[in-house]
């Protein structure tokens, strides 16, 4: 098997190096046979230390089982976690410390089942709360402290009965969580969940000006069509997970400058339809290249060589329709990914 693998990678570099000029039906074939030979990364973890069952991560320390999710420490089975300390069973949530099983919250310190928090601590089962501190089962406070199904006690009055509450939670969960979620539903919910933000559509947008049709959104500029996207975004368009990045459109998981069409592709400037390449510049059709400059399918070029072929190349696709309507297919079949789960 590695003796046919090495054979098709060896035809696919000759080939390549007898084109001068390649045409777009050339390049897409080039492509899908370079996805076929070159090795993909199992997972994509990066600048981390002691997080070695992490995905989609980077600069994580101590660590576990988290998948998109940057910048954390001490934390275990996590999704979309950013800026976060001690958390566990979290997703969507920035800068949170020792929390527990919290949804779509921000700088939230010791509290366990929220969700649609921000700045709260100490809370336990509270859902859109502002600023509140010791509230368990409330929903809908704002700067509000000591209170139980949104009902006000004093502080000793609030510890003896959160102790009884927090041992009845013990005897009849389910007595609890109803009285709870009856507290959710008389309380009204916001149409959109947006903070400090202008001119901006979508939902869950935080720190954001003139970005539209945007979710789950922080500190992002001049933006349309994005999902999870934070830190410092700024002229992207239509783009899945993508962090410090500006000028770039149509991908998936983007950290850089200028990148059209790339999958997983950090830490890179002036990239397209590229997969799996860090720290790269000026590459084109290229996957799983590290620290490369000038690669059009793998192969190096000179600067002249790269732009003028690169050119010819982009001309040919605009000129059939194929430019920015083209997008390479993932490698693995349907069956053998996480979308196999939606469709069934």
């Amino acid at each position: 098997m590695t003796q046919n693998l090495n054979k098709t990678t060896s035809s696919l570099k000759s080939k390549m190096h007898k084109l001068n000029k390649m045409t777009a039906e050339e390049f897409i074939e080039n492509y899908r046979r370079l996805q076929l030979v070159t090795p993909h990364l199992a997972l994509n973890n990066t600048k981390s230390v002691n997080s070695e069952y992490c995905t989609w991560a980077i600069n994580n320390k101590n660590c576990y089982m988290c998948y998109a999710a940057d910048h954390n420490e001490d934390c275990m089975w996590c999704r979309w976690l950013y800026f976060a300390k001690d958390c566990t069973d979290c997703s969507f949530m920035h800068n949170g410390t020792l929390c527990y099983e919290c949804l779509d919250s921000n700088g939230c310190y010791n509290c366990d089942f929220c969700q649609n928090c921000d700045n709260c601590s100490d809370c336990q089962y509270c859902y859109d709360c502002v600023g509140c501190t010791k509230c368990i089962g409330c929903a809908g406070l704002r700067r509000q402290e000591y209170r139980i199904f949104n009902n006000q006690y004093s502080k000793e009055q609030f510890e003896v009965e959160a102790q009884k509450l927090k041992e009845e939670i013990t005897k009849n969960p389910s007595r609890f969580l109803q009285m709870f979620e009856d507290i959710r539903l008389r309380t009204p919910r916001k149409a959109v969940h947006s903070f400090k933000s202008e001119n901006c559509t979508g939902d869950y947008i935080r720190n954001s000006k003139n970005s539209h049709d945007c979710y789950d959104i922080n500190d992002c500029e001049d933006c349309g069509h994005l999902y999870e996207a934070v830190n410092k975004i700024k002229d992207c368009y239509d783009i899945f997970a993508l962090e410090d990045a500006q000028l770039c459109y149509e991908g998936v998981s983007n950290w850089g400058y200028n990148m059209n069409f790339c999958t997983m592709c950090w830490f890179s400037t002036n990239m397209e339809y590229c997969e799996m390449c860090q720290s790269c510049k000026d590459c084109f059709g290229c996957i799983s290249l590290k620290g490369k400059q000038y690669c059009i399918l793998n192969r190096q070029h000179e600067k002249d060589e790269y732009e003028k072929l690169v050119q010819q190349i982009k001309s040919d696709l605009k000129a059939k329709n194929l430019y920015n309507r083209w997008f390479p297919e993932s490698p693995f079949k349907v069956e053998d990914t996480l979308a196999a789960d939606v469709n069934s």
